[in-house]
């Protein structure tokens, strides 16, 4: 069982990575091997966008036609491919041809899974990726909890039955929130405890995955990345604890359940008297 624990690459330390118990980072460019060597001899593996067949203009070739030359080794750190984020079936290079041609340049490493992180067309982008990723960024906005827990939900029953989905974490504010709050004495940060809520409601959708959306280094020095890197550090080892669990299981069905006040304030008051 394997549960991707998915970090976007600022230039964070092999070791400082490792430690936080994240288990894949996405890098810009896999055949960089001072960057993809580290985290290899650490036991991290590596996600990366694949390249596409260009045309004679230097813009993706949209057609069936279209191959790459066969990845060789430098691609072996590679645990799966990822297209990209916020896309859409329509983007160039289109989400078929582009799966295609990575497929067919990938048959002497066994067809390496292909992720996606998509915004529209569910049951569309679910033919042609194996990894579903349904993202949304809930903190700072008037979404609570619970709704950003059901749009995942509606996002991937409109999949086909099965598709292993996965999300980007929110850690950060908006990056507009920011430079709207960067003359205020105590700029707006993403609280431990939202990092948490954001975690279990997509394991409570059905997520088999989870990438943490960061646009600074992960080990950085200051107080706020400081509390951000214990967080991920915590979750990570719980989810590490119940991953077979998670990864062998169905998606899962939410039960209604009702909490009586008034028993609940008894317990309250008992234990406030024991103590």
């Amino acid at each position: 069982p394997f549960f991707p624990r998915i970090l976007t690459g600022q230039g964070e330390r092999a070791d400082a990575v490792a430690a936080s118990g994240c288990n894949v980072v996405f890098v810009q460019d896999y055949e960089n091997s001072r960057v993809t060597g580290p985290l290899r001899k650490q036991g991290i593996w590596i996600t990366a966008t694949p390249p596409f067949a260009p045309g004679v203009d230097g813009e993706p070739l949209d057609s069936d036609d279209a191959n790459l030359l066969p990845f060789q080794a430098d691609t072996t750190p590679v645990l799966f491919w990822t297209l990209g984020t916020r896309m859409s079936p329509d983007v160039r290079p289109r989400l078929a041809s582009w799966t295609n041609q990575v497929r067919n340049a990938d048959r002497k490493f066994g067809k390496r899974p292909i992720a996606a992180d998509v915004i529209e067309n569910e049951r569309t982008c679910s033919r042609h990726v194996d990894m579903l990723g349904l993202s949304r960024h809930p903190i700072h906005s008037n979404c609570s909890m619970s709704d950003y827990r059901d749009s995942i939900i509606q996002r991937r029953d409109r999949a086909r039955p099965d598709s292993f989905i996965w999300t980007w974490v929110q850690t950060e504010p908006a990056p507009t929130l920011v430079d709207l709050a960067r003359k205020l004495e105590s700029p707006p940060i993403v609280e431990p405890e939202q990092i948490r809520m954001q975690v279990y409601s997509a394991l409570s959708a059905g997520c088999r995955g989870l990438g943490y959306w960061t646009t600074t280094p992960l080990d950085h020095d200051s107080p706020a990345a400081r509390e951000r890197f214990l967080a991920i550090t915590q979750l990570n080892f719980e989810l590490d604890l119940f991953e077979p669990w998670i990864t062998s299981g169905t998606s899962p069905q939410l039960l209604p359940f009702q909490v009586d006040p008034s028993l609940a304030e008894t317990q309250i008051n008992a234990k406030n008297a024991a103590i």
